[in-house]
């Protein structure tokens, strides 16, 4: 059998009473709490105003980056006809022979690859260098 005064709990004073009493009525602490009151909105359901702010800036980034991407692959696919030729001329240049057109696109798909992954990297430590540099 067990003893009755082991399993019986009693509170330490009156406010342990008091917030005992509140949380077995389904009431909280904080409930007239003026002070919280005022940092609570008025309405839940309603959206505050940083969430219109947040999802006005989530919004202009996925609509923007694929064109400020599209934008830098149109930087370098301008010159490209100029960038060809100046392969053409370095490679007969050095070898002394024509570059074949699967080599030259073969070249050419490296550069474009090697723009965007640069890009990537330059934006990455962009931070870096700033706060280094200053």
């Amino acid at each position: 059998m067990s003893d009755p005064k082991i399993n019986e709990q009693t509170p330490k004073d009156d406010t342990e009473t008091q917030e005992n009493e509140r949380f077995l009525n389904g009431k909280s602490e904080f409930e007239h709490d003026s002070e919280l009151e005022k940092t609570l909105p008025a309405d839940p359901d309603k959206p505050s105003l940083s969430q219109g702010y947040n999802q006005g800036a989530v919004m202009a980034t996925v609509l923007g980056s694929p064109a400020q991407f599209g934008y830098n692959m149109g930087v370098i696919n301008a010159p490209e006809s100029t960038i060809r030729a100046f392969y053409k001329r370095v490679y007969l240049a050095d070898a002394g022979k024509e570059l074949l057109d699967s080599d030259l696109n073969f070249i050419w798909s490296a550069t474009v690859s090697v723009y965007a992954v640069g890009g990537m990297i330059g934006s990455a430590s962009a931070g870096f260098f700033a706060n280094l540099l200053g």
